[in-house]
């Protein structure tokens, strides 16, 4: 969440929900499902089951064929299951309350005249603590739903003015200027773990009802399983909210324009802050020029955080797919991606792709707590592939000589103003970026190997590093996004400047050598201090010599080098490096993360979530899906297969 300056507010707040004790029981026809037409008897049979596999916390793999109204059959199941379970915890709460105030009148009574009154006395003690617990949870459930209640009429006073707006109040930017920070926005800043942590201890309880999070492969499929909502009754009342990306959310054209989803990440991000230089860049982000700005040039028009607040209430409380949040965005002036992980936290059904879901790192960032969740996965049958495909990392001989390059420049820029500590973890990055680089450099004589994670990190002289301090500084500081800001913002001649002539790579004879180097570099960096760099107006003058030259893109080549190694610090057992060699072209080398064990990943998931729903046409091989995902809670997978809605006598 650090690399978000609007990150949503759930798992933030310590919560509290209230399971009943009353088992729910499944309704037996298709009105009471809400469903739209008469169900077939095996979409009726399906409902049933997912509402009796949800009720008692169970693992459910449902088949079903293609066209046999699977999304809507799926939606209709849990949403009903979702409104008599908020119902049951309303009349059950409330009863139990009540109950417990009968009995401590009863103890009282009876304790009045008793000779042994201290026993009557300790049991009434326990007895109102129940009771406190209980109406602790009541009002924090009362106070949920009247700011829910309070937020519908902040949402009618919307439509009111939406309806007054006409089309060419539309914002609709030409320019082509977007931020550019100055040097000091590039520098990363020293953090204090405890107060952020103090920080969020010192927020109240709030109250968690039970979450639908639904998954599918893409968002067109997400939008269609959104269209079937709306077709049912749930569809006027549900609070629904569909996440996407920026590419598919982002409604200023500057940022739109340009070509690839981490350069609309990047300059999302630049946007949102609040001092710098404004400069012209082309769609794949290059610098072209640079000119002093004012204030109003300086964050993203649609970043205000009133219109994104005004947005989410709206979104909340009318079912939308993402062209409809876009188009109201557009009117309203707000940002839809911003809007809607905003309204995560309130949200009753949740639309989400497989990443947000399934990557834990996208899954905190967007805001999602899976706690007592309902997690439905659709189109599943390639469940164990995507995680391994999700959690598997790879970088070239290229990229990791781009991250050495622009981390070196970097650290030369900056270095008299890094902390200790700083300085530490970022040459640290930087020495894994050298050792990655020299075991790619050196051909061993075949094509590829497969090899261990902790013999690779023994192999690059790294295993005695933290890796889970690096990420988690390499999170906290920014320093992916700085380093990539800097190296956009200087010229090509700085970023080289800093690389120094290596020598032919060679196999070290004894290992210990280039943790040496690392020491003695440590200790040329404190002698260094003092010695003079370039001005900034050295390099504005450097870049401004040869204006009609065009730089090559700066990829931002520290996110995957930070992706890679946060996924060496995972368990040693659950993947293996691959390393690939190109005797052509030495740069197209790479080292891969392939991640075999996908239970691993989803481990989390399982433990948390209330109950999981697993659904495709085809969900064979079972045997392989619930021994790798399923293995440990075996007792809890319920697995229905159904056949289509056609019946056989009716097909030619």
């Amino acid at each position: 969440q650090s690399s978000s300056p609007a990150a949503p507010a759930a798992n933030r707040f310590p919560t509290m929900s209230f399971r009943p004790e009353t088992a729910l029981v499944a309704p037996e026809s298709g009105p009471q499902f809400s469903f739209p037409f008469p169900p077939y008897d095996i979409q009726l049979d399906l409902m049933r089951s997912l509402y009796t596999v949800v009720e008692r916390g169970q693992v459910g793999i449902f088949e079903s064929p293609t066209g046999t109204g699977k999304s809507l059959t799926l939606t209709c199941g849990v949403l009903s299951w979702l409104r008599d379970h908020e119902a049951l915890v309303e009349r059950e709460l409330g009863a139990r309350i009540e109950a417990l105030r009968g009995e401590i009148g009863r103890l009282e009574r009876e304790t009045a005249g008793a000779v042994d009154w201290i026993s009557g006395q300790f049991e009434t003690i326990g007895i109102k603590k129940q009771l406190g617990e209980l109406r602790g949870v009541k009002d924090l459930r009362d106070e949920y739903y009247k700011r829910l209640d309070e937020l519908r009429e902040k949402r009618v006073e919307f439509k009111k003015r939406f309806r007054k707006r006409s089309e060419e109040n539309l914002l609709e930017s030409d320019g082509r200027i977007d931020v550019e920070n100055g040097n000091d926005d590039f520098l990363v800043e020293e953090s204090d773990d405890d107060e952020e942590v103090a920080g969020e201890e010192e927020e109240g309880l709030r109250y968690q009802p039970v979450q639908v999070i639904f998954c599918s492969r893409t968002h067109s499929q997400l939008s269609q399983v959104v269209n079937e909502v709306r077709r049912t009754e749930f569809g006027k009342q549900i609070r629904l909210t569909m996440i996407a990306s920026r590419q598919n959310l982002c409604i200023n054209q500057e940022v739109r324009r340009l070509k690839t989803n981490t350069l609309v990440n990047e300059r999302c991000l630049e946007m949102q802050k609040n001092s710098g230089k404004a400069t012209c860049k082309d769609e794949d982000g290059n610098v072209s020029k640079k000119r002093k700005v004012g204030s109003s040039a300086q964050k993203c028009p649609f970043y205000n955080r009133e219109a994104i607040e005004e947005l989410k209430n709206n979104s909340l409380f009318e079912v939308q797919d993402i062209e409809e949040l876009v188009s109201f965005a557009k009117q309203e002036k707000a940002c839809p991606y911003y809007a809607s992980r905003a309204a995560v936290g309130d949200t009753q059904l949740l639309m989400v792709p497989y990443q947000n879901l399934l990557h834990r790192k996208t899954r905190e960032q967007t805001g999602l707590d899976i706690k007592n969740a309902v997690i439905i996965i659709d189109e599943a049958h390639n469940l164990l592939d995507t995680i391994s495909s999700i959690h598997s990392q790879e970088v070239s001989l290229e990229c990791l000589q781009q991250a050495r390059l622009q981390l070196t420049a970097y650290k030369k820029q900056y270095f008299q103003r890094f902390s200790t500590k700083n300085l530490l973890k970022i040459n640290q990055l930087l020495f894994i970026a050298t050792r990655l680089c020299k075991m790619l450099e050196v051909a061993p004589g075949a094509d590829s190997r497969m090899i261990q994670t902790h013999e690779l990190m023994t192999e690059g002289d790294f295993f005695n590093l933290n890796l889970q301090e690096i990420v988690q500084f390499a999170e906290k500081s920014r320093i992916a996004q700085k380093v990539h800001g800097f190296a956009q913002s200087v010229p090509q001649s700085v970023l080289l400047a800093g690389e120094k002539k290596r020598p032919a790579p060679q196999e070290a004879k004894n290992k210990s050598v280039a943790l040496k180097s690392f020491l003695k570099q440590l200790e040329k960096d404190a002698a260094d201090k003092g010695k003079k760099k370039p001005t900034e107006r050295e390099v504005d003058e450097s870049e401004n010599q040869n204006p009609e030259v065009k730089r090559e893109p700066v990829v931002n080549t520290i996110r995957p080098l930070l992706a890679f190694i946060e996924s060496l610090a995972e368990s040693f057992d659950d993947g293996r490096v691959l390393l690939t060699y190109n005797g052509t072209d030495p740069k197209r080398a790479t080292m891969k993360y392939l991640l075999l064990n996908p239970g691993a990943r989803f481990g989390d998931i399982l433990s948390s979530c209330r109950s999981i729903i697993l659904a495709g046409g085809t969900m064979h091989p079972i045997d392989e899906l619930t021994e790798q995902l399923f293995k440990d809670c075996a007792d809890r997978v319920q697995i229905r297969s159904y056949r289509h809605v056609v019946p056989a006598d009716a097909v030619l």
